[in-house]
């Protein structure tokens, strides 16, 4: 199931205009690291489901993944399912492919 769009979906695209039109008060680097986020946000949002994006977050929070089954409470073949999910609909193939990807759209920070 797919987030359902409404009037909220409008922000990062208005927040992307501002950056790209300099008429924001943001260094060209925190200018850049807003950009990639809502980029990055926007491909999660946009191919993954709910449960999906979830996991996702959860890496980006930095759990592995013993933590993730145990804190969205999956079992071990629904978790495998999803997870195979989400490297197909990203073009990856393991955990460390998961965290290279969101490291290099920036959303880490210093996290790895």
């Amino acid at each position: 199931m797919k987030k359902s769009k409404g009037p909220s979906d409008s922000r990062p695209v208005k927040v992307l205009n501002l950056i790209d039109s300099g008429d924001t008060y943001f260094t060209v680097d925190i200018a850049k690291k807003v950009s990639a986020f809502y980029k990055a946000l926007k491909i999660i949002n946009e191919n993954l489901t709910i449960r999906e994006q979830r996991i996702v977050w959860c890496v980006m929070d930095g759990m592995n993944y013993e933590q993730i089954k145990e804190n969205l409470c999956i079992t071990e073949v629904d978790f495998t399912d999803e997870i195979h999910s989400i490297y197909k609909k990203l073009n990856i193939h393991n955990e460390s492919e998961l965290a290279n990807l969101l490291k290099k759209k920036d959303l880490f920070g210093s996290r790895f």
